[in-house]
């Protein structure tokens, strides 16, 4: 088996989405405290043989190939349509939570987390170490429904502002988790208590949620921000360096 260059959380289908006109990402490096206009998504935040080969594989065949398709779909229908509610297939639904549950686990937090807490995963290789945090969200999603108990819905910025990416992928904002997927379009979960769809034809009729505020869209950012940056690890990603530039202006305010 060959030592695969692997994306540790957020894969290379949602990176590039940030990708400025000239194919560069900017992002703020949290461990180098340092802003950088030409990092590519190939290669922002990965890390050679993080995973094992096989792990690779299974991750891009059963979550990364599947939530590209609905991703792409997703995206065209949000540039092509005004309208605040959009018709999600069940199945769709299914591809975003399975994908969202190994984001939460591929996060090295976790991995550094069993390895203090179960004596077993300490003697394991590193790279299976990582491949099975990976793996532990899959078959908590399938086995037990990790993140049933959240209703998922999307926001459309409708602003000038572009969303920032963390790459731990996952946020928290107020009582809602975002996991912007462009600058202009993020999955939301949201406390099962917020109804926002109806069930119909083996579709999940959605109530989107349109934001028309430049300074929600601020707010948000500096949510992204913050929780990256609480983590001691990783970046944050745009595609326009001067959002990353304001972003740490406000944040020393």
């Amino acid at each position: 088996m060959g030592v695969v260059q692997s994306h540790i959380t957020v894969p290379k289908s949602i990176l590039k989405n940030f990708n400025d006109q000239n194919g560069l990402l900017s992002y703020y490096d949290v461990i180098g405290m340092r802003i950088c206009n030409k990092g590519h998504a190939k290669t922002l935040g990965t890390s050679k043989g993080y995973y094992p080969e096989q792990i690779e594989q299974l991750l891009n065949r059963s979550i990364e190939t599947p939530i590209s398709e609905v991703i792409n779909s997703l995206r065209k229908a949000n540039a092509e349509s005004s309208c605040p509610v959009y018709h999600l297939k069940k199945r769709w639904n299914a591809i975003i939570l399975s994908y969202l549950s190994v984001l939460l686990t591929r996060n090295p937090t976790i991995k550094d987390h069993l390895c203090e807490t179960i004596p077993f995963f300490q003697v394991l290789p590193e790279e299976m170490q990582s491949g099975a945090c990976a793996i532990y969200g899959y078959i908590l999603f399938k086995e037990k429904g990790f993140l049933t108990e959240h209703s998922i819905t999307f926001a459309m910025n409708r602003t000038s502002i572009p969303f920032v990416l963390p790459t731990c992928g996952i946020f928290q904002h107020g009582d809602r988790k975002f996991h912007p997927i462009d600058p202009f379009f993020s999955i939301v979960l949201l406390p099962q208590s917020i109804s926002v769809e109806t069930v119909q034809n083996n579709q999940l009729t959605l109530n989107l949620l349109p934001i028309e505020n430049s300074d929600d869209i601020n707010d948000i950012n500096r949510s992204a921000f913050t929780a990256q940056v609480s983590l001691g690890w990783g970046h944050v990603v745009s595609n326009r360096i001067d959002i990353l530039n304001d972003l740490i202006l406000s944040m020393q305010n």
